[in-house]
């Protein structure tokens, strides 16, 4: 009878008590605290014979989802960053865009070549680092606005 008590009462508990992996739980929470409006740096150093090139753009972050573009004032260049940061501040991010001048695409593909890479990213509250994952070593850097 006793063990019967028991079990009820901790089943009680966990009924009354939102557990932090359920919808609307913690983890949503402190998932929006990476929310707000960033600063990006895509730095991609020189490789052998293609140039280097550094983007700079803005990207905003709503429930933990970041979107952020970049559009050359001076050529094809653009690209568009997408990813989800998780509540422990981790995220794959996606840069999906069109290559600009010869000298900076690898392979040295026409401009407005499409491209595709994953970088993965550690946020904190202020700021944010990673490196891109496919060919070239790129890295991003993020401010908090």
């Amino acid at each position: 009878m006793r063990n019967t008590q028991l079990m009820i009462a901790t089943l009680t508990v966990g009924l009354l008590c939102p557990a932090p992996w359920r919808a609307g739980g913690a983890s949503a929470a402190t998932t929006q605290a990476f929310d707000g409006a960033w600063n990006v740096e895509v730095d991609c150093p020189d490789v052998g014979d293609v140039s280097g090139y550094d983007w700079r753009f803005s990207a905003n972050v709503t429930s933990g989802a970041l979107t952020g573009s970049y559009h050359s004032p001076t050529n094809e260049a653009m690209g568009k960053l997408t990813g989800r940061i998780g509540a422990d501040g981790e995220a794959l991010l996606t840069l999906v865009g069109r290559t600009g001048p010869v000298p900076m695409s690898i392979g040295h593909v026409r401009p407005g070549t499409p491209f595709r890479y994953t970088a993965n990213v550690h946020f904190d509250a202020r700021s944010g680092f990673g490196k891109r994952n496919e060919r070239r070593a790129c890295t991003l850097t993020f401010t908090k606005s």
